[in-house]
């Protein structure tokens, strides 16, 4: 049955009512929310309030040393400085009226849908840098490079690029024959890829550089020197990537004002004869371990020592080579009778490196200042501190010592290290005619050492107390002194 008229009448009465309520209730709530939101915005955020001399200065110090993703793709939103241009408008204010900001730029033309998008990207993104001074990063792992609408915008800013690094592939590289003038580039780092291997790279020469007053620093990976037309008598600094021996002496023969240069070297089948190359400015020198991705094979090749006099080197570094002997390095030493301060050697072997003499000619002389070694033998380490602690005439002048081991077999421990060292780093310090040691460390790495009792730790921590810096660590992390 259905209620009679009057009680619908009184139920629609009622909603009426009910709704009415609400209305007023909706408004009230709309006024508090409008007086809530004058005082917010009259509230200035602390980090607003700001100059904008101190933002800018944070956001310099916002810009990632090392991109987040291998690509070296710098068009990414949630890195500075894309991302602080989109926080608020005072902040991409800022940002924008900031060329040092824009000062590098790392793009990987990769993908041929995004071209667009990105020269369009790149193009705005050179313009926001102004006249500012340039780093740019160009990888184009295609052979797209040459006669792009991005070839131009790049030419179009080479008065402004300071450092350049193109990793392109052999046949775009040897393409680009434009002559341009970079009059404040001061580094330059070519790489060049061949799927092909090395016989892929032609006899031509890579004339795009010649242009270059200012230039100082030059990287070539798998691109003998030879080939890149370069102003090589101003060169300070050169670094030779995945080179021969032969290409190596080349490259020096060019650069006769070099004072600092790297090669890693790849591995030969078969013995060559070369004549020794002699220079006269170079002060430091350095072999370094390249993996060579792609080229398939790896350069830690150190047999150069065998052709080479430097007679100022100040600075000698072996970085994760092999290929290297005893008498290769004595005769390297003898022939130039360098001023040698600073010794590096890391051997890339699988076992432990002893072929560090306790006669050889830079642990005699008071030059020597700085040694590093890793990976020693237990024997290496007997000789060497059983003469450190007695003789004047052993590293006179050594300032720093340093050791890194591993928990191998045929390896010194670093407990074993340690214990040599106690006594022999005390007895020094009584030693009259010698420098004393400023900075003592050993480092392990690999698995993790037990601990010392503190009678094993004593005299390191008596050596800190009289003024030693004294640094016992795992992987280089806490120190235990």
């Amino acid at each position: 049955m259905h209620p009679p008229n009057a009680a619908l009448r009184t139920q629609v009465a009622q909603v009426l009512v009910d709704i009415s309520n609400l209305e007023t209730r909706l408004k009230e709530k709309h006024a508090e929310l409008g007086r809530l939101q004058h005082q917010l915005d009259a509230v200035i955020y602390p980090v607003l309030s700001l100059p904008p001399e101190i933002v800018s200065e944070i956001f310099v110090l916002c810009l990632p040393t090392e991109r987040m993703s291998m690509d070296m793709d710098a068009l990414n939103w949630n890195e500075a400085p894309l991302l602080l241009s989109h926080i608020c408008g005072q902040w991409r204010h800022i940002a924008l009226a900031m060329p040092a900001l824009w000062r590098e730029l790392d793009i990987e033309l990769l993908c041929p849908s995004r071209r667009a998008h990105d020269l369009e990207m790149i193009e705005t993104w050179l313009e926001r840098a102004r006249k500012h001074p340039l780093s740019l990063r160009i990888k184009a792992p295609t052979s797209e490079f040459v006669d792009t609408p991005f070839t131009q915008t790049f030419f179009g800013h080479a008065s402004t690029i300071q450092s350049l690094d193109l990793d392109l592939m052999d046949n775009d590289l040897e393409m680009v024959t434009r002559r341009v003038e970079f009059p404040i580039l001061r580094k330059l780092y070519l790489r060049a890829s061949d799927e092909y291997g090395r016989d892929g790279f032609s006899d031509d020469a890579i004339e795009m550089f010649d242009e270059v007053p200012r230039l100082s620093e030059v990287l070539l990976y798998y691109i003998p020197a030879h080939l890149v037309v370069l102003p090589w008598q101003q060169l300070q600094k050169f670094t030779g990537d995945f080179y021969n021996v032969s290409q190596c002496l080349q490259a020096l023969e060019l650069m006769p004002n070099i004072t600092e240069c790297a090669f890693s070297i790849e591995v030969e089948e078969g013995e060559s004869d070369f004549n020794v190359v002699s220079h006269p400015e170079m002060r430091c020198f350095t072999l370094f371990y390249s993996e060579c991705v792609g080229m398939g094979g790896a350069a830690y090749n150190a047999k150069i020592l065998k052709f080479l006099t430097f007679p100022k080197l100040e600075s000698l570094e072996l970085l994760d080579v092999e290929a290297y002997n005893e008498g290769d390095l004595h005769a390297f030493f003898d022939r130039g009778s360098p001023p040698l301060q600073r010794l590096l050697i890391r051997p890339h072997a699988n076992e432990g490196f002893g072929n560090l003499t306790m006669g050889m000619k830079p642990l005699l002389e008071s030059h020597l200042t700085y040694l590093e070694v890793w990976y020693p033998t237990p024997l290496l380490i007997t000789r060497f501190f059983r003469r450190f602690g007695d003789e004047q005439t052993f590293t006179p002048g050594l300032q720093e010592l340093a050791f890194t081991c591993r928990n191998r077999a045929h390896e010194a421990s670093r407990n074993v290290v340690l214990d040599r060292a106690g006594g022999a780093l005390t007895m020094r310090t009584s030693l009259a005619g010698v420098a004393q040691l400023r900075v003592f460390r050993v480092d392990a790495v690999g698995k993790a050492f037990s601990g010392y009792r503190d009678e094993e730790l004593l005299p390191f921590r008596k050596l800190k107390e009289h003024g030693m810096e004294v640094y016992i660590t795992h992987r280089g992390g806490p120190n235990l002194i």
